[in-house]
C-alpha cells in the first residue's frame, strides 16, 4: 500500500522497457499519494509509447509540485513538439 513502492517499481519497469506496467504502477502510486516522481515517471511511460498528449498532461501535473524542475520542463518541451 506504500505509494513509494509503486513509484520505485515503475522506474524499474521503465528501464526494462515495460511501459504499460510502469504506467500502471505510477497510477497506483498517484491514487495513494500523488508525487512529482509518480507523475514524471508515468509521463515518461506515456512518451515512450508515443502518447505525447498524455505525457504532457502528466509533466504539467508533476510541475505543480516543483514548477522549476528542469528535467520535467525539458521533457514537457520535448513531447509538446509532437502535437
Amino acid at each position: 500500500s506504500d505509494p513509494v513502492f509503486y513509484s520505485n517499481r515503475a522506474l524499474v519497469y521503465i528501464k526494462l522497457n515495460r511501459f504499460h506496467e510502469a504506467i500502471s504502477d505510477c497510477t497506483a502510486s498517484i491514487e495513494r499519494k500523488p508525487s512529482i516522481k509518480a507523475y514524471a515517471r508515468r509521463a515518461a511511460g506515456w512518451a515512450s509509447l508515443n502518447r505525447f498528449a498524455l505525457a504532457a498532461e502528466d509533466y504539467k501535473k508533476a510541475l505543480k509540485f516543483e514548477p522549476r524542475n528542469q528535467d520535467c520542463l525539458q521533457e514537457l518541451n520535448k513531447v509538446r513538439q509532437y502535437f
